[in-house]
């Protein structure tokens, strides 16, 4: 997720991915030279994933960057992100407007993980028909699907039907529009599961959490009990 382009950190990351290795170039003549030297006669696909940032500024100095970057003819950028603005701010006309899935296939999913056993949902036609209903406010997306899915696996009906009309009933509907959607399933989480989750805010960006590590902060914090 990224909210202000770093392109040094961009350019290092590329570096890193092509050589395999940590990259020890921190000035911008070294990063271009050294990824010429890489991708000379290569043609590459890069993707930035998930951007958020709506700078025209930033993106231009990006873009001569890229250029700069080498490889042949054909190589391809991709950049993926939920807002329309990010989109006309990158500007090359070239866009593609992702739709949600079928109804069909959100079910499918939905299906697969909150009810699991076929024999659940068999057995449980009061929870298909709210089922139903939760998936058609989750706007098609895998994502909130998945969430809301894992959310209310093993619940009871109450907890489905308060889940419907209270929750994500609350949400105004708006296709595309995930984030409400996944904050709810931070807010129906228990206390320690969410104390656990916002522990991790302290860390940096990009940073790697080691499973054991990260356990043991949360028995000393008292989040956890061994």
């Amino acid at each position: 997720h990224q909210k202000d382009l770093d392109v040094m950190r961009i350019f290092i990351k590329i570096m890193e991915s092509v050589t395999k290795k940590r990259c020890s170039a921190y000035d911008m003549d070294r990063l271009q030279k050294e990824s010429q030297k890489q991708l000379a006669g290569k043609k590459y696909f890069l993707v930035l994933d998930d951007v958020w940032s709506e700078n025209r500024d930033t993106w231009l100095r990006l873009e001569e960057f890229l250029i700069m970057m080498g490889g042949l003819n054909g190589s391809w950028i991709i950049v993926t992100t939920r807002s329309s603005i990010v989109a006309r701010v990158v500007g090359d006309g070239l866009t593609y407007d992702l739709k949600g899935l079928p109804e069909e296939d959100s079910w499918c999913l939905f299906e697969r993980v909150a009810f699991g056993q076929r024999c659940e949902r068999e057995n449980s036609p009061d929870l298909v028909k709210i089922g139903k209903e939760i998936v058609k406010r989750c706007a098609n997306v895998p994502l909130a699907i998945r969430v809301v899915g894992s959310l209310l696996y093993g619940h009871s009906k109450e907890k489905w039907l308060l889940f419907l009309e209270v929750g994500i009933g609350s949400i105004k509907q708006d296709e595309g529009a995930i984030e409400p959607i996944l904050k709810l399933s931070y807010d129906y989480l228990d206390s320690s599961l969410q104390a656990c989750f916002s522990y991790c805010a302290l860390f940096p960006k990009d940073f790697v959490l080691k499973k054991e590590m990260l356990i043991s902060l949360w028995i000393a914090q008292g989040y956890v009990v061994p």
